[in-house]
């Protein structure tokens, strides 16, 4: 079962962590309200809320606030309720802009997609004597994909490291089985997102420990051109979400296991991450209750089945309970 990372120190009594086994990049929902910290708390919170963060979520965040305001304008899902739904604003500026806004109070809620570090959390001991809540909302998965028609049948992560590590040049320097087949002396490819995304980053940390990626290794803009990328190479690998594979590739079991749902949630499949959102500690007293509600709402079966279209996937049912204890 794979930890789920959260603040260091966040054992405390207020915030103890859990243990918990194509990217659309929108500029942001546009909605009448904007995140800035020149209001008053009573005036952010009679308009609304707003969450500023990594981009990995805009779609997400996108789907969920529309269905919570829907939720918000009918009392019963036919009725009108007695008042507008309040507004809200979802900024993907990035993990690193995250902290600095929370902690200032420019938003009030921050999506990460990694944890935050010791001298992010340390700003909010100082602040407020305690670390930020970390509230898992998704988890993410990344396969590796090889064409189709490819001999390769299996990976290690050691074979994974040493293939955008070092990118040996025949497939059959790594597979001596493949010397057995018509693809004997082909040149091995590969493929990796732009080294300015936030995939490439998590790639690197969890494929290569930190190494440097391989200077053969081919950058391409996004992950749908790294898929097609792939399919039509016969001799190549690459990296994405299971969601984003077509019928051109295919993934790869690395140390025998495939990238699925279950294997996400069990810890069993390397290359997993959770997405969270940070919330001040005691929020109670520091957090919008319009921004909690949302929250609460996110982690709800219904709104985490959601996530699967997306690429992503849900919580399993008793880390979305621990994650909902984290905000009562």
């Amino acid at each position: 079962m794979a930890t789920c990372p959260s603040a260091r120190r966040a054992n405390s009594a207020k915030s103890r962590p859990i243990t918990i086994g194509a990217v659309l990049l929108l500029s942001g929902l546009a909605f009448a309200s904007a995140c800035g910290g020149s209001q008053t708390d009573a005036a952010r919170f009679n308009d609304g809320f707003c969450s500023v963060g990594t981009a990995e979520l805009n779609t997400a965040f996108d789907h969920w606030y529309h269905r919570w305001q829907q939720r918000q304008n009918k009392a019963d899902g036919s009725v009108p309720a007695t008042r507008e739904a309040p507004k809200a604003i979802h900024e993907g500026r990035g993990n690193a802009t995250a902290p600095g806004a929370l902690l200032r109070g420019v938003c009030d809620l921050a999506p990460m997609s990694r944890p935050m570090n010791d001298g992010e959390i340390d700003a909010f001991v100082k602040k407020f004597g305690a670390p930020p809540i970390a509230v898992p909302v998704a988890l993410e998965a990344l396969a590796i994909i090889v064409p189709s028609g490819s001999h390769v049948r299996e990976l290690t992560r050691d074979q994974v490291h040493t293939i955008f590590h070092q990118t040996p040049h025949a497939l059959e320097d790594m597979f001596p089985y493949i010397a057995e087949t018509p693809h004997q002396g082909r040149e091995l490819d590969a493929f990796g997102v732009n080294s300015a995304s936030d995939r490439y980053r998590w790639f690197r940390l969890a494929a290569l420990k930190g190494d440097a990626v391989s200077d053969r290794v081919v950058e391409v803009p996004g992950p749908l051109e790294l898929v097609d990328r792939v399919g039509a190479s016969r001799h190549a690998f690459g990296y994405a979400r299971p969601a984003e594979l077509t019928a051109a590739v295919k993934d790869l079991p690395v140390d025998g296991v495939r990238a699925s749902e279950s294997t996400a949630a069990a810890g069993e499949y390397p290359y997993v991450r959770y997405l969270y959102v940070y919330i001040p500690p005691g929020q109670a007293d520091r957090t919008n209750p319009e921004a909690v509600s949302f929250l609460r709402f996110v982690l709800s079966q219904d709104q985490q089945a959601m996530l699967r279209p997306l690429g992503l996937y849900p919580l399993s049912d008793a880390d979305r309970a621990k994650a909902i204890a984290l905000i009562k």
